[in-house]
């Protein structure tokens, strides 16, 4: 697997692609680095068609999902996302609505207290999705 590239450093992505052999084409975000979900310049530039495995954004210190937090992700064609241990505590509306190729979502290992209604509107082709290891008092299968 390719080296990841370095958050913060100029003119350089903190994502990079790589080749799953579970998933196929994937990008791989942060290193552990990542404060946030990333921006449309943060995602890098790798022909977005070309991306149909994974998105990976595990074990970093993003501390929220907001609504349409995955709008600026050019890799709507991803059919897993990775979210597992970081510091998310809350998951706003809609926030991946634009991954709607997604059949995984993992959000497992976070501080997740609360999932806005519609939380995963748009995920009509999810499969599995992982919620153990939070702190969800009440959740709106509505969602």
């Amino acid at each position: 697997m390719a080296v990841l590239l370095a958050a913060g450093v100029r003119g350089q992505s903190p994502c990079e692609r790589y080749s799953s052999s579970t998933y196929g084409p994937s990008v791989r975000c942060g290193s552990g680095d990542l404060p946030a979900v990333p921006s449309e310049a943060d995602w890098g530039e790798f022909p977005a068609s070309e991306i149909t495995g994974a998105l990976g954004l595990c074990c970093g210190d993003i501390a929220e999902v907001p609504a349409g937090g995955f709008d600026a992700c050019p890799y709507t064609a991803a059919t897993a996302l990775f979210l597992a241990d970081n510091e998310i505590t809350a998951v706003g509306r809609r926030a991946f609505a634009r991954l709607a190729e997604l059949t995984y979502l993992t959000l497992q290992g976070n501080c997740i207290t609360s999932m806005a209604a519609e939380a995963l509107a748009g995920l009509t082709r999810l499969e599995r999705l992982y919620l153990q290891q939070n702190r969800i008092g009440a959740f709106d299968y509505g969602s």
